[in-house]
């Protein structure tokens, strides 16, 4: 199964190539001397404004797409952590419970232990 053409190059916000990995993303860049690469509508590359080229390394350009695309993915993952614990709080506070939020490991995942006279306890 083929993936997706999610690296999207565009030249004076005009679409004009869309391929399945940066390393393609970073060959037309070097074509087109100009451009942008946008990977879920954000921006990954600017030909012109970065240390090198794409054409000098499609390896450096991969790279340098590659962990704009991570960052911008780990940026939108603790804002939506950090909406979806703000609801959970907020859901707590309307029903009562004032039960504490404790990490679990290092991790992300929390877990809240309800004492027995919270109203969110489980009756067994």
């Amino acid at each position: 199964m083929a993936s997706a053409l999610v690296w999207k190059v565009y030249d004076n916000n005009e679409l004009i190539a869309a391929t399945r990995n940066p390393e393609e993303a970073a060959a037309v860049l070097s074509m087109t001397g100009t451009g942008t690469v946008k990977v879920d509508g954000r921006v990954v590359w600017k030909e012109g404004k970065e240390a090198q080229p794409a054409g000098d390394s499609y390896d450096y350009a991969a790279m340098t797409m590659y962990a704009r695309r991570r960052a911008n993915h780990q940026a939108r993952y603790e804002a939506d952590l950090a909406r979806r614990e703000a609801t959970a709080r907020e859901y707590r506070a309307r029903m009562g419970c004032s039960c504490m939020i404790e990490p679990v490991s290092d991790g992300p995942d929390r877990v809240v232990t309800h004492s027995s006279d919270c109203p969110l306890a489980l009756p067994y």
